[in-house]
């Protein structure tokens, strides 16, 4: 029995969970990552949106300049996680993972839109989520994974409707 696209893009979704949760460490790469798990934090524990405290670089202390969707949506993350995991900027970087795998199924369902076959489309998945930089940003808490999943999902939006 063949499996429906649904389901092929549900596995899609969990393996590339699973390679992505494979390399993953937790640990931040740069004062931008710092910056949003720390506004995150704020806005989920303190109930107001600022930068403080944050320590390293001068350049960024205390100041937040970038849009609010990425640290917002982290911060609803944060607390469930923080109550089951007891580790707060470790479960940042999860968030990633969750964005780029989600990113992978539509792009499965918007190569499928297109009308390739589905082996295909999971080829061209494969190819793009382990060959591209998508990987490298699973393993950090940038604001990009959360921008492909939602061009992904604005563009099978759009093409549908």
């Amino acid at each position: 029995m063949p499996l429906s696209d649904n389901r092929k893009a549900f596995y899609i979704v969990v393996v590339f969970f699973v390679i992505y949760l494979l390399s993953f460490n937790g640990i931040p790469i740069s004062d931008d990552e710092q910056l949003f798990a720390i506004t995150a934090r704020n806005i989920a524990v303190l109930k107001h949106f600022d930068a403080e405290p944050l320590y390293g670089d001068i350049r960024i202390l205390g100041q937040y300049r970038v849009e609010p969707l990425h640290p917002f949506l982290a911060s609803l993350w944060y607390v469930p996680l923080k109550w089951l995991y007891n580790n707060g900027l470790q479960s940042f970087f999860l968030l990633s993972i969750v964005y780029l795998s989600v990113s992978a199924g539509l792009l499965f369902f918007l190569i499928k839109h297109f009308r390739y076959s589905s082996e295909l489309a999971i080829e061209v998945v494969f190819w793009c989520g382990l060959s591209t930089v998508i990987w490298p940003y699973s393993k950090t808490f940038f604001r990009e994974p959360l921008l492909l999943m939602l061009v992904l999902a604005s563009w099978l939006f759009l093409k549908n409707f």
